[in-house]
């Protein structure tokens, strides 16, 4: 699935791949992961790849920056 924004990166297995790396989501990114889950268009891999991100967000091990 792709990811309509003006910077990389574009599909949801690459911005999960750079949040994993640097233990950072960026406000924007957080969002735009809300909304594809809010309107449930990803399929079963990609919803792992974000639950993944999300409980890194829940126990501290991925920092939310602005």
């Amino acid at each position: 699935m792709s990811i309509l924004t003006n910077s990389a990166p574009t599909t949801i297995e690459s911005l999960v791949e750079q949040i994993l790396i640097t233990r950072q989501i960026s406000s924007i990114h957080y969002e735009q992961i809300q909304l594809i889950l809010h309107y449930d268009i990803v399929n079963d891999q990609e919803k792992t790849l974000i639950d993944r991100v999300l409980y890194g967000i829940r126990h501290g091990l991925v920092k939310q920056v602005a």
